[in-house]
Order: C-alpha cells, then sequence, then structure tokens
C-alpha cells in the first residue's frame, strides 16, 4: 500500500509543473520506478518483521541481518525473473496493470501536466493545511480520549484504492472481534483466533494451488489472481 500523494506529484504541485524544465519533469517520471511502488510493496512485509520482533525479543542485529538478506536475495530472484520472463514472452503478454497501463502513467501524468502549464494553485495548499489541522485533531483525540477509536493513519490511507477494495472486509473483521470480546471475553477471542489464520492461510494455500495447477496445465495460459 502507498499514500494517496506520492513525492512525484507533491514535488510538482508544490513548485508548480510550469516552473519546472522539461529535464526535471522527465526525471520525475522517470524516479517513479524506485520511489513509488517498490518502496509500497516493501512496506506490509516490514511492518510484518516489525511486529515480529517486537514479539519474539531476537537480537536485534541477527534480525535486521536475516531481513536485509531476505531483502536482498528476493529482489534478486524477482528482478532476475521478471527479466527473463518479459524478455522471452513479452512484459506486455504478462497481462498485468503495472505491465501494461502502469508504465505508461507516469509519463502520460507528466506530459499531461507539462501541456496544462500549472503554476502554483492556492486551492493545493489550503487542501494541505486542512488535512495537516484534521491529522493534528485526530492525533490529540487519540492521546486525550479512552474511547477514541478514529487513527490519524487511518485518515491519511482512507482513499487509497487497496482501502477501499477491502474496506468491507476490515469492517467485518473488526465488527467480529468487538462481539466476540463483547459476548465471550477474551478467552473466546484467543480461542477463535485459529479460525481467522485459519482464512488467511486457506487464502493462499489456495492461491499457490492454482499457481502448481497453472505451471503443469496450463503453461502459458495462467490465471490471474489478484492479492
Amino acid at each position: 500500500m502507498r499514500g494517496p500523494l506520492v513525492p512525484q506529484a507533491y514535488a510538482m504541485h508544490f513548485v508548480g509543473p510550469a516552473n519546472l524544465t522539461g529535464a526535471t519533469m522527465t526525471g520525475l517520471a522517470l524516479s517513479y520506478g524506485w520511489a513509488c511502488d517498490p518502496i509500497a510493496t516493501f512496506m506490509p512485509f516490514g511492518a510484518n518483521a516489525a511486529r515480529v520482533h517486537s514479539e519474539r525479543q531476537f537480537p536485534r542485529g541477527a534480525y535486521l541481518t536475516a531481513v536485509g538478506l531476505a531483502l536482498v536475495l528476493s529482489l534478486m530472484v524477482s528482478f532476475y525473473f521478471s527479466l527473463k520472463l518479459a524478455y522471452t514472452s513479452g512484459a506486455y503478454n504478462f497481462g498485468e496493470w503495472v505491465f501494461r497501463r502502469g508504465g505508461q502513467v507516469p509519463f502520460d501524468t507528466v506530459v499531461a501536466k507539462m501541456k496544462a502549464a500549472e503554476t502554483l494553485r492556492f486551492g493545493h495548499f489550503a487542501f494541505l493545511a486542512l488535512g495537516a489541522l484534521v491529522t493534528i485533531l485526530l492525533t490529540y483525540c487519540r492521546h486525550r480520549f479512552a474511547w477514541w477509536r478514529l487513527h490519524p493513519i487511518g485518515f491519511s490511507i482512507a482513499s487509497v484504492g487497496q482501502v477501499k477494495w477491502t474496506l468491507l472486509s476490515l469492517f467485518a473483521a473488526w465488527a467480529l472481534k468487538v462481539l466476540l470480546i463483547r459476548f465471550g471475553g477474551l478467552m473466546l477471542y484467543n480461542r477463535a483466533k485459529p479460525v481467522f489464520v485459519g482464512l488467511v492461510v486457506g487464502h493462499f494455500s489456495a492461491a499457490g494451488a492454482s499457481f502448481v495447477i497453472d505451471a503443469l496445465c496450463f503453461r502459458g495460459q495462467g490465471h490471474s489472481l489478484y492479492f
């Protein structure tokens, strides 16, 4: 998951696209490849790794080394196979948004901004100030009132596509948690944990089985599974 405002868009509108040279705008478009989606892809796993470390209390040096090695190894393997398959069968044939429309969006956006030649707009800064004030208010309420449940991070990512797609699941899980604790206490809540862990394990197991079946029976004609 990434923020609703990427650094490139923030930089363009903070200065004004009309005040930036063509070379600068092109550089911003090229930076999407390493300062946008790759960081968003790593963040969930990084958060999970930090949670595991806080609960298990592994030696910090050894744990950071293991996480770093896993990150480097996974990047090397994914880069190698992505490039190999792309040059073998064509990246466009992957059928994924990143390899089709996704690669065009940064450059189309920059060209549109250059043609529009927008200068500094007061509305952008007013919207930024309003968001900062709401975030400060939410942070204050969260630390001041024990009953306050709205987190400022939720406000900042509420407009992200992944949040919109999973909103029903998030609220359903939250409602089930509240009901379990309300009517059964922590004992029922802890007893129900394996059920929800099984949902996650079952989802990824089914996806893994589908991958194996596609590799064996539908070579070159697999099925795309999102998430």
